[in-house]
């Protein structure tokens, strides 16, 4: 089963003492009345791969993997820190998946599963969706940590707290109609049914909104721009490919073409190894993400020192994901403590260290969604965070 129990302390012991799994807290008061306070029992479900010699690890690349996992529990324990401070007791069961489907099924139909108030994890896709289906018969709430998942079947247990761009439409168009007043808004497709999915939800919240749209087929291989662009009023491009040569390709063809276009990409334009930054200051890109650090900030600040502290080490883009998840449930606890469970759309951190997180039900399969996401502007060469 892999749960991870003394034998692998030493290899804790390796990352600043990571291991301390429960902590003992005051009792919480709350509207003047005692309030028990039961342990809130979280398994976390994660690709520790202890199982691995170091050699092994970086003979089947998953130094990287493991590095991730660390990072994410060490994000985990220092929000237990936080949150112990109001009450927020925990008792955090920690399995190894071992990047190993079986073993992480075998995790995942444990008995012990059916005790647990949350499970965390596993990291991709097979063991998410194994998740989902196996906590929606237990009926126990399920976070997918590092990645969007489609769920295949409805579940009101699944919650993601990384969702895709189409969840954001509606907000999206509401930033846009705020920062580019009466602009048309224009969506490019690629080949995937991510984008077509977007272009679809847009055109339908337009509708409703009188406002206009068109649509465009980034795989063409002439892009007639005479019949996309208004020339009465402003024209935001909405992009969400992670193409680099076709979003290359759509930045090449406007160059020549008049001023008054804003163009609005996704977190993966950020990797991208082509791209042209005086275009992106011409167009004014703006990137949608849901995941940002804003260094410069006090509470980022605050963090990382309590991270050295701890950790001997810098927090990574893992740590600050689990320190934000963890926080939101804390706030849905703190909202309603004697029945936070039934009340996921309260677990909400407003704006998070790196994601800021609302979550919402889907109303087609029940799932819980985040449907809040940051807007950073380039502007003077630089990325900006404005919303």
């Amino acid at each position: 089963m892999h749960k991870i129990y003394s034998s692998l302390v030493l290899f804790f012991l390796l990352f600043a003492n990571l291991f301390q799994t429960q902590a003992q807290v005051p009792q919480f008061t709350f509207t003047n009345s005692e309030v028990e306070i039961i342990p809130i029992k979280i398994a976390l479900v994660i690709p520790f791969c202890s199982k691995y010699s170091k050699q092994e690890l970086v003979k089947k690349k998953l130094v990287s993997l493991q590095e991730a996992a660390i990072q994410y529990y060490q994000g985990i324990k220092l929000a237990i820190d936080s949150l112990n401070k109001v009450g927020f007791q925990i008792q955090l069961n920690i399995y190894d998946t071992n990047r190993d489907s079986l073993e992480t099924l075998k995790i995942l139909q444990n008995k012990e599963m059916k005790e647990m108030d949350l499970i965390i994890g596993p990291f991709f896709k097979e063991g998410v969706e194994m998740a989902i289906k196996i906590c929606n018969e237990i009926k126990v709430y399920h976070i997918a940590p590092t990645i969007n998942v489609t769920s295949p079947i409805v579940s009101p247990y699944f919650i993601q707290p990384n969702s895709e761009i189409s969840n954001y439409s509606l907000e999206l168009l509401k930033y846009i109609s705020k920062a580019d007043s009466g602009s048309q808004i224009i969506v490019f497709t690629d080949a995937k049914k991510s984008t077509i999915k977007f272009a679809d939800k847009i055109k339908n919240l337009t509708d409703s909104l009188h406002i206009s749209f068109k649509r465009a087929d980034a795989t063409n291989k002439e892009i007639n721009w005479s019949s996309l662009i208004a020339s009465d009023k402003k024209n935001s491009i909405i992009f969400p490919s992670n193409n680099d040569a076709l979003v290359q390709k759509v930045f090449k063809s406007i160059t020549d073409t008049a001023m008054g276009i804003s163009v609005y990409g996704i977190e993966s334009w950020m990797g991208f190894k082509n791209t042209n930054f005086d275009t992106w200051e011409k167009f004014h890109v703006s990137i949608v993400s849901t995941n940002y650090v804003d260094y410069a900030d006090d509470d980022v600040q605050a963090m990382i020192k309590k991270f050295h502290v701890k950790f001997y080490t810098e927090p990574t883009e893992y740590s600050f994901k689990a320190f934000d998840q963890l926080m939101s449930i804390g706030q849905g606890w703190l909202a309603n403590p004697l029945d936070w469970k039934q009340h996921p759309e309260q677990w909400s951190n407003g704006n998070g260290l790196i994601s800021n997180i609302n979550y919402s039900r889907d109303p087609l399969n029940q799932n819980v969604i985040n449907n809040s996401f940051k807007i950073l502007k380039f502007e003077n060469y630089q990325l900006r965070w404005v919303w």
